[in-house]
């Protein structure tokens, strides 16, 4: 008699995810930032650009890293994060090296900080991201304020 092969719960680690996630924060999280902080910068005005840009910075990170972890299949949580934590690493290298101001370890602390917390805003998103994708695969018929 066929049984069906039992998935895990969590399976492993997805470093595929981590790449898409990537591409998602390239485009959903920089893109924005550069429309509204550049091109955009002399048809807004200076303060709701740098409105924007301050509030995108912290909730593009939860919004980006939340549809990574609902567009993937399975539980996907872990590798939003991983993929943030390297975004601002990335983002660093390319600051520290592009600029002619910074120089040694004068970025260290804050690119461990900024870091650790995009890892953690992401961590956060992706979870969200999986609460939503598993609300809708349960269905309004199966949600719990449905069963009274």
């Amino acid at each position: 008699m066929d049984q069906p092969a039992l998935q895990p719960e969590h399976p492993g680690f997805d470093w595929n995810w981590v790449g898409l996630t990537l591409v998602l924060f390239l485009f959903l999280y920089f893109l924005p930032i550069y429309l509204v902080g550049g091109l955009l910068s002399g048809v807004l005005p200076p303060e709701i650009g740098n409105l924007f840009v301050g509030i995108w910075s912290f909730a593009g990170v939860v919004i980006v890293a939340g549809v990574a972890g609902f567009l993937s299949p399975g539980v996907t949580i872990r590798e939003p994060a991983v993929a943030g934590v390297f975004l601002m690493v990335g983002w660093f290298f390319v600051f520290h090296f592009s600029s002619p101001h910074v120089r040694g370890a004068q970025t260290l602390m804050p690119m461990i900080v900024t870091a650790v917390i995009v890892g953690l805003l992401s961590l956060f998103g992706a979870w969200i991201g999986e609460k939503l994708q598993s609300g809708r695969k349960q269905g309004p018929s199966q949600s719990p304020t449905n069963l009274r």
